[in-house]
């Protein structure tokens, strides 16, 4: 009996809607195989993670019109099981809507309405005067020059959205990545976590939304 092969990307497209006025990404693979799509705001993109790999063939996706979508490509993660990652890189920002039938993901995307935006600017505000104002975590800036990480607190949001805020003595260069399917990695460089906070992250915090926070401290 031959075994299976491993799930390919077969194509990724970028359909205009009618009027410019909404863009759709899909994305056809040999078979069914588990994703995650997640927007990030700081530069604006959208993040598709897929556990396939692109087919020989395939080629880096087209953007005719760049009223949604700026730029489109794909990189290979090199992780288990090895991945790929399709990054959007958006021209401002937008509500999406995930679908899926048989071995296609179509992923909408549409300009976020401007009444919306200032509803969740007002709700920001409110969670930066609850939730960054006074962390549950906390600690105070130890005697070392590396940037530390002193705090990090949690906030349940509408519409089914979490946040995880972590407070820096100084601020930070990082990069927020997908691991896997089910797990972001965020890297603060050049930082050391203070050692109370390693062993005082509550998982019971995050039930139902995200099932725990996990520091590592890479050596260098």
């Amino acid at each position: 009996m031959v075994e299976e092969g491993p799930a390919k990307i077969e194509s990724i497209n970028v359909i205009s809607g009618p009027h410019d006025k909404e863009s759709t990404i899909e994305i056809t693979s040999s078979k069914q195989v588990p994703y995650a799509a997640f927007k990030l705001i700081q530069p604006l993109r959208l993040i598709v993670g897929i556990n396939a790999l692109p087919a020989k063939r395939l080629t880096r996706p087209v953007v005719i019109n760049g009223r949604i979508i700026k730029d489109i490509h794909f990189e290979i993660i090199d992780d288990k099981p090895v991945s790929t990652r399709v990054i959007a890189a958006l021209s401002q920002d937008v509500e999406y809507n995930v679908q899926e039938k048989d071995r296609s993901i179509k992923i909408l995307l549409s300009p976020k309405k401007p009444d919306e935006k200032r509803e969740k600017q007002v709700l920001a505000a409110r969670e930066v005067e609850i939730g960054l104002k006074e962390p549950r975590l906390f600690f105070s800036p130890g005697k070392t020059k590396l940037n530390q990480i002193l705090g990090a607190d949690f906030l349940i949001l509408p519409k089914g959205k979490s946040r995880v805020t972590v407070t820096t003595s100084k601020k930070a260069e990082y990069e927020l990545s997908r691991k896997n399917t089910l797990t972001l990695l965020l890297k603060i460089k050049e930082a050391t976590i203070i050692p109370e906070l390693t062993r005082y992250i509550d998982s019971s915090r995050f039930e139902r939304v995200v099932s725990r926070i996990t520091p590592i401290v890479k050596a260098a």
